[in-house]
């Protein structure tokens, strides 16, 4: 494929009747995951008498979830995934305690992630103007549905979204191309009508563009992301970028 185009300018993008997003990296933040990541482990660690720091806890489930969601056997939700993970971790140190009490305490994480996210300030301005120019908008994610509807709806956001699909929803997730599919046939739009826009190439681009999508990478400053990486049509700084390639006049 031809090389990606950087919004150093600003082009054109034509042809598009429907813009689809990612959530976490790009309409919110991580910092609601990262405080209530610290503050549930640091928790654990003393209610469970582990041996080890909230860190280090963290992330040795971080390896268990990866390794449970890639030997995945049809589906499970974000909750049964999250909670899978975490036991194994948690009996791996030593503590004793059951899924049920897990299933709880996710409980608690969610409202915690809801409560300590923000929304980059790009996509509060920039989603009323992509709704202005008679798009489409809608979010595609594989996060916790109650975190998304939560997260949205505190920031007043959630409203200027036609379409919510969420893989708990669909019961199928990105990688798969379940939510993608599912968009499509609730917009009736053919598939390179919609631009994916998200921050991954790996949970984004590759599989938005396996379901025949068009697909921009948000790119935002400080991400890392070098230029010739595979995968998307475009690459963008920030949402602003967007809304200005998507309104440009002939």
């Amino acid at each position: 494929m031809g090389r990606a185009m950087y919004f150093r300018k600003v082009p054109k993008i034509e042809g598009v009747k429907g813009v689809f997003m990612d959530v976490l990296g790009t309409v919110m933040d991580y910092s609601g995951y990262e405080y209530a990541g610290e503050a549930l482990y640091n928790e654990f660690v003393r209610y469970f008498g582990v041996g080890v720091d909230a860190q280090t806890l963290h992330s040795a489930w971080l390896a268990d979830w990866e390794d449970a969601f890639n030997r995945m056997a049809g589906y499970k939700t974000a909750r049964e995934t999250w909670v899978a993970a975490l036991f194994t971790t948690l009996s791996r140190f030593g503590a004793r305690t059951t899924p049920e009490v897990l299933s709880g305490l996710y409980d608690k994480y969610v409202q915690t992630v809801v409560r300590k996210t923000h929304i980059y300030t790009d996509a509060t301005s920039e989603i009323p103007k992509l709704r202005s120019l008679g798009l489409t908008v809608g979010v595609i994610s594989d996060e916790e549905y109650d975190i998304v509807e939560g997260v949205l709806k505190l920031s007043g956001l959630f409203n200027l979204f036609n379409v919510i699909i969420v893989s708990d929803k669909v019961r199928g997730y990105k990688n798969k191309g379940e939510p993608f599919r599912q968009a499509l046939r609730q917009t009736f739009f053919k598939p390179g009508e919609v631009l994916y826009v998200g921050d991954s190439i790996a949970k984004d681009v590759v599989p938005a563009k396996s379901a025949g999508l068009r697909t921009a990478l948000l790119a935002r400053e400080g991400s890392g992301y070098q230029e010739g990486g595979a995968g998307p049509d475009y690459i963008l700084p920030n949402l602003k970028a967007l809304s200005s390639a998507l309104s440009v006049k002939s």
